[in-house]
Protein backbone atom coordinates (compact mmCIF):
# COMPACT_ATOMS: atom_id res chain seq x y z
CA UNK A 1 0.00 0.00 0.00
CA UNK A 2 1.60 3.20 -1.18
CA UNK A 3 -0.67 6.28 -0.93
CA UNK A 4 0.01 9.91 -1.76
CA UNK A 5 -1.89 13.12 -1.11
CA UNK A 6 -2.29 15.07 -4.35
CA UNK A 7 -3.34 18.71 -4.27
CA UNK A 8 -4.53 20.56 -7.39
CA UNK A 9 -3.23 24.13 -7.70
CA UNK A 10 -3.93 26.53 -10.52
CA UNK A 11 -3.11 30.07 -9.30
CA UNK A 12 -0.07 31.63 -7.69
CA UNK A 13 -1.83 33.28 -4.74
CA UNK A 14 -3.39 31.50 -1.75
CA UNK A 15 -6.43 32.78 0.12
CA UNK A 16 -6.67 32.58 3.91
CA UNK A 17 -9.12 29.68 3.70
CA UNK A 18 -6.88 27.83 1.25
CA UNK A 19 -3.95 28.41 3.60
CA UNK A 20 -6.00 26.92 6.43
CA UNK A 21 -6.84 23.89 4.29
CA UNK A 22 -3.28 23.29 3.10
CA UNK A 23 -1.64 23.90 6.49
CA UNK A 24 -3.94 21.36 8.09
CA UNK A 25 -3.26 18.87 5.31
CA UNK A 26 0.50 19.23 5.76
CA UNK A 27 0.27 18.91 9.55
CA UNK A 28 -2.04 15.90 9.74
CA UNK A 29 -0.87 13.98 6.65
CA UNK A 30 2.84 14.76 6.91
CA UNK A 31 3.90 11.08 6.90
CA UNK A 32 2.70 10.67 3.29
CA UNK A 33 4.10 12.12 0.06
CA UNK A 34 2.31 15.37 -0.80
CA UNK A 35 2.26 16.19 -4.50
CA UNK A 36 0.96 19.39 -6.06
CA UNK A 37 -0.33 19.11 -9.61
CA UNK A 38 -1.02 22.07 -11.81
CA UNK A 39 -0.37 23.87 -15.11
CA UNK A 40 3.14 23.93 -16.52
CA UNK A 41 3.21 27.73 -16.43
CA UNK A 42 2.46 27.96 -12.71
CA UNK A 43 5.07 29.04 -10.17
CA UNK A 44 4.18 27.04 -7.02
CA UNK A 45 6.58 28.88 -4.69
CA UNK A 46 3.90 30.17 -2.31
CA UNK A 47 2.42 26.67 -1.96
CA UNK A 48 5.88 25.20 -1.35
CA UNK A 49 6.45 27.67 1.49
CA UNK A 50 3.48 26.10 3.26
CA UNK A 51 4.42 22.54 2.23
CA UNK A 52 8.22 22.62 1.75
CA UNK A 53 8.55 18.84 1.42
CA UNK A 54 5.96 18.60 -1.35
CA UNK A 55 6.82 17.84 -4.96
CA UNK A 56 5.07 19.09 -8.08
CA UNK A 57 3.86 17.39 -11.26
CA UNK A 58 2.72 19.41 -14.24
CA UNK A 59 0.10 19.04 -16.94
CA UNK A 60 -0.95 21.16 -19.92
CA UNK A 61 -2.30 24.58 -18.98
CA UNK A 62 -5.52 23.91 -20.90
CA UNK A 63 -6.66 21.46 -18.21
CA UNK A 64 -6.82 24.27 -15.64
CA UNK A 65 -8.73 26.92 -17.56
CA UNK A 66 -12.18 25.79 -16.35
CA UNK A 67 -13.93 23.24 -14.14
CA UNK A 68 -14.92 21.32 -17.27
CA UNK A 69 -11.33 21.11 -18.48
CA UNK A 70 -10.17 19.99 -15.02
CA UNK A 71 -12.75 17.19 -15.21
CA UNK A 72 -11.25 16.11 -18.54
CA UNK A 73 -7.85 15.80 -16.88
CA UNK A 74 -9.18 13.56 -14.10
CA UNK A 75 -10.90 11.41 -16.72
CA UNK A 76 -7.76 10.93 -18.80
CA UNK A 77 -5.52 7.83 -18.63
CA UNK A 78 -2.46 10.11 -18.73
CA UNK A 79 -3.42 11.59 -15.37
CA UNK A 80 -3.43 8.22 -13.60
CA UNK A 81 -0.30 7.08 -15.42
CA UNK A 82 1.42 10.18 -14.01
CA UNK A 83 0.69 8.84 -10.50
CA UNK A 84 1.24 5.13 -11.25
CA UNK A 85 4.10 5.04 -8.74
CA UNK A 86 1.38 5.15 -6.05
CA UNK A 87 -1.36 2.63 -5.30
CA UNK A 88 -3.84 5.22 -4.00
CA UNK A 89 -4.12 8.98 -4.30
CA UNK A 90 -6.12 11.21 -2.01
CA UNK A 91 -7.30 14.19 -4.05
CA UNK A 92 -7.33 17.07 -1.57
CA UNK A 93 -8.59 20.29 -3.11
CA UNK A 94 -7.97 23.49 -1.17
CA UNK A 95 -11.62 23.73 -0.14
CA UNK A 96 -11.28 20.51 1.89
CA UNK A 97 -10.30 19.98 5.52
CA UNK A 98 -8.89 16.84 7.12
CA UNK A 99 -9.94 16.10 10.70
CA UNK A 100 -7.50 13.29 11.50
CA UNK A 101 -5.17 10.87 9.77
CA UNK A 102 -7.18 7.91 8.51
CA UNK A 103 -5.52 7.51 5.11
CA UNK A 104 -3.92 4.12 5.75
CA UNK A 105 -7.17 2.82 7.20
CA UNK A 106 -9.22 3.89 4.19
CA UNK A 107 -6.70 2.44 1.75
CA UNK A 108 -6.99 -0.87 3.62
CA UNK A 109 -10.74 -0.96 2.92
CA UNK A 110 -9.88 -1.70 -0.74
CA UNK A 111 -12.48 0.55 -2.34
CA UNK A 112 -11.55 1.96 -5.73
CA UNK A 113 -13.38 5.25 -5.22
CA UNK A 114 -14.39 7.07 -2.05
CA UNK A 115 -15.67 10.61 -1.62
CA UNK A 116 -18.08 12.71 0.40
CA UNK A 117 -21.61 11.66 -0.61
CA UNK A 118 -23.50 14.19 -2.69
CA UNK A 119 -27.16 14.89 -3.28
CA UNK A 120 -29.56 14.90 -6.20
CA UNK A 121 -30.25 18.52 -7.13
CA UNK A 122 -33.88 17.68 -7.93
CA UNK A 123 -35.00 16.44 -4.52
CA UNK A 124 -31.94 16.54 -2.21
CA UNK A 125 -31.92 12.75 -1.90
CA UNK A 126 -28.52 11.08 -1.58
CA UNK A 127 -27.18 10.52 -5.07
CA UNK A 128 -23.86 8.78 -4.72
CA UNK A 129 -20.37 8.54 -3.29
CA UNK A 130 -18.98 10.97 -3.83
CA UNK A 131 -17.51 14.38 -4.41
CA UNK A 132 -14.10 14.49 -6.06
CA UNK A 133 -12.80 17.45 -4.05
CA UNK A 134 -11.83 15.14 -1.19
CA UNK A 135 -11.66 11.67 -2.67
CA UNK A 136 -9.57 8.54 -2.45
CA UNK A 137 -8.84 6.73 -5.72
CA UNK A 138 -7.19 3.45 -6.56
CA UNK A 139 -4.79 4.52 -9.30
CA UNK A 140 -4.51 1.21 -11.12
CA UNK A 141 -8.24 0.45 -10.95
CA UNK A 142 -9.02 3.91 -12.31
CA UNK A 143 -6.63 3.34 -15.18
CA UNK A 144 -8.24 -0.04 -15.84
CA UNK A 145 -11.63 1.65 -16.21
CA UNK A 146 -10.33 4.29 -18.61
CA UNK A 147 -8.50 1.78 -20.81
CA UNK A 148 -11.23 -0.88 -20.76
CA UNK A 149 -12.43 -2.28 -24.08
CA UNK A 150 -15.63 -3.57 -22.52
CA UNK A 151 -18.98 -2.28 -23.72
CA UNK A 152 -21.24 -0.82 -21.06
CA UNK A 153 -23.40 -3.10 -18.96
CA UNK A 154 -27.11 -2.45 -19.73
CA UNK A 155 -28.23 -3.46 -16.23
CA UNK A 156 -25.69 -1.13 -14.62
CA UNK A 157 -26.86 1.63 -16.94
CA UNK A 158 -30.48 1.13 -15.89
CA UNK A 159 -29.56 1.03 -12.20
CA UNK A 160 -27.89 4.41 -12.64
CA UNK A 161 -30.88 5.88 -14.49
CA UNK A 162 -33.27 4.71 -11.76
CA UNK A 163 -31.02 6.34 -9.19
CA UNK A 164 -30.81 9.75 -10.83
CA UNK A 165 -34.27 9.94 -12.45
CA UNK A 166 -36.88 10.46 -9.75
CA UNK A 167 -39.80 11.07 -12.09
CA UNK A 168 -41.48 7.80 -13.16
CA UNK A 169 -42.71 9.46 -16.34
CA UNK A 170 -39.19 10.53 -17.31
CA UNK A 171 -37.87 7.08 -16.44
CA UNK A 172 -40.47 5.46 -18.68
CA UNK A 173 -39.38 7.69 -21.56
CA UNK A 174 -35.80 6.49 -21.09
CA UNK A 175 -36.67 2.79 -21.01
CA UNK A 176 -36.12 2.40 -24.74
CA UNK A 177 -32.43 3.10 -24.16
CA UNK A 178 -32.16 0.06 -21.91
CA UNK A 179 -33.64 -2.23 -24.55
CA UNK A 180 -31.49 -0.64 -27.25
CA UNK A 181 -28.37 -1.36 -25.22
CA UNK A 182 -29.49 -4.92 -24.54
CA UNK A 183 -29.83 -5.40 -28.29
CA UNK A 184 -26.16 -4.52 -28.67
CA UNK A 185 -26.10 -0.76 -29.28
CA UNK A 186 -23.68 -0.07 -26.45
CA UNK A 187 -20.85 2.43 -26.00
CA UNK A 188 -17.34 1.76 -24.78
CA UNK A 189 -15.78 4.07 -22.21
CA UNK A 190 -14.06 6.28 -24.77
CA UNK A 191 -17.26 6.97 -26.70
CA UNK A 192 -19.15 7.54 -23.47
CA UNK A 193 -16.58 9.99 -22.07
CA UNK A 194 -16.39 11.92 -25.32
CA UNK A 195 -20.09 12.67 -24.97
CA UNK A 196 -19.95 13.01 -21.18
CA UNK A 197 -17.23 15.66 -21.20
CA UNK A 198 -18.75 17.48 -24.19
CA UNK A 199 -21.86 17.96 -22.05
CA UNK A 200 -19.73 19.52 -19.30
CA UNK A 201 -20.48 16.78 -16.76
CA UNK A 202 -18.24 16.59 -13.65
CA UNK A 203 -15.63 13.86 -13.40
CA UNK A 204 -16.70 12.68 -9.94
CA UNK A 205 -20.16 11.83 -11.30
CA UNK A 206 -18.50 9.43 -13.71
CA UNK A 207 -16.49 7.67 -11.02
CA UNK A 208 -19.35 7.40 -8.56
CA UNK A 209 -22.11 6.31 -10.97
CA UNK A 210 -20.80 5.28 -14.37
CA UNK A 211 -17.36 3.66 -14.04
CA UNK A 212 -18.77 0.30 -12.95
CA UNK A 213 -20.67 0.09 -16.26
CA UNK A 214 -17.38 -0.36 -18.07
CA UNK A 215 -15.43 -2.26 -15.40
CA UNK A 216 -17.83 -4.27 -13.19
CA UNK A 217 -15.19 -5.06 -10.55
CA UNK A 218 -14.65 -1.34 -9.86
CA UNK A 219 -15.65 -0.84 -6.21
CA UNK A 220 -17.39 2.39 -5.22
CA UNK A 221 -18.08 2.72 -1.51
CA UNK A 222 -21.74 2.56 -0.42
CA UNK A 223 -23.43 5.57 1.13
CA UNK A 224 -22.90 4.62 4.79
CA UNK A 225 -19.21 4.05 4.21
CA UNK A 226 -18.93 7.30 2.26
CA UNK A 227 -20.46 9.24 5.15
CA UNK A 228 -17.84 7.80 7.48
CA UNK A 229 -15.13 8.84 5.03
CA UNK A 230 -16.17 12.48 4.52
CA UNK A 231 -19.06 14.91 4.70
CA UNK A 232 -20.11 17.64 2.32
CA UNK A 233 -23.89 18.05 2.36
CA UNK A 234 -26.61 16.98 4.77
CA UNK A 235 -24.61 17.58 7.94
CA UNK A 236 -27.71 18.44 9.97
CA UNK A 237 -29.13 15.01 9.09
CA UNK A 238 -26.05 12.89 9.73
CA UNK A 239 -24.07 14.73 12.42
CA UNK A 240 -25.06 12.28 15.18
CA UNK A 241 -22.97 9.56 13.52
CA UNK A 242 -19.91 11.72 14.28
CA UNK A 243 -20.57 11.86 18.04
CA UNK A 244 -17.98 9.15 18.74
CA UNK A 245 -15.78 9.32 15.64
CA UNK A 246 -15.20 12.11 13.18
CA UNK A 247 -15.07 11.53 9.43
CA UNK A 248 -11.68 11.59 7.78
CA UNK A 249 -12.43 14.98 6.26
CA UNK A 250 -14.98 17.40 4.85
CA UNK A 251 -15.38 19.34 1.64
CA UNK A 252 -16.84 22.79 1.07
CA UNK A 253 -15.66 26.31 1.71
CA UNK A 254 -18.40 26.89 4.25
CA UNK A 255 -16.77 24.31 6.53
CA UNK A 256 -13.49 26.20 6.26
CA UNK A 257 -15.19 29.51 7.04
CA UNK A 258 -16.83 28.05 10.15
CA UNK A 259 -13.61 26.41 11.32
CA UNK A 260 -11.80 29.70 10.79
CA UNK A 261 -14.43 31.46 12.90
CA UNK A 262 -14.01 28.83 15.62
CA UNK A 263 -10.26 29.37 15.69
CA UNK A 264 -10.79 33.13 15.88
CA UNK A 265 -12.35 32.60 19.29
CA UNK A 266 -15.80 34.02 18.64
CA UNK A 267 -18.19 33.87 21.57
CA UNK A 268 -20.84 31.68 19.98
CA UNK A 269 -21.59 29.94 16.68
CA UNK A 270 -23.95 31.50 14.16
CA UNK A 271 -26.69 28.88 14.23
CA UNK A 272 -27.08 25.13 14.65
CA UNK A 273 -25.04 24.20 11.59
CA UNK A 274 -22.00 26.15 12.73
CA UNK A 275 -22.39 24.78 16.25
CA UNK A 276 -22.01 21.26 14.85
CA UNK A 277 -18.93 22.25 12.85
CA UNK A 278 -17.40 23.93 15.92
CA UNK A 279 -17.97 20.76 17.93
CA UNK A 280 -16.26 18.72 15.21
CA UNK A 281 -13.35 21.16 15.14
CA UNK A 282 -12.94 20.85 18.90
CA UNK A 283 -13.00 17.04 18.71
CA UNK A 284 -10.33 17.25 16.01
CA UNK A 285 -8.03 19.03 18.46
CA UNK A 286 -8.35 22.55 17.16
CA UNK A 287 -8.29 25.34 19.74
CA UNK A 288 -9.81 28.78 19.94
CA UNK A 289 -7.67 31.88 20.19
CA UNK A 290 -9.75 33.80 22.68
CA UNK A 291 -9.95 37.51 21.94
CA UNK A 292 -10.89 40.24 24.38
CA UNK A 293 -14.01 42.28 23.73
CA UNK A 294 -12.65 45.17 25.80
Amino acid sequence: MNPAVIVPIYKEEVTELERLSLSRCVTILRQYPIVFFGPRSLNPSIHLRIAPRATTRYFDDTYFSSVEDYSKLLLSPSFYRAFSDFDYVLVHQLDAFVFHDALTYWCSRSYDYLGAPFRNEDDSSWLGVGNGGFSLRNVHSSLAVLTSTRKEDPDAYWHMERLVTKSRAKLALKSYRKWKKQLGFREDVRAFLARFTAEGRPEDLFWSLHAVRFHPSFRVAPLDVGLDFAVEGGLLEVHTRYASRLPFGCHQNRFLRMISRFQAGLERPAGDYEAIVWSMAEKAGLSQQRVSNK
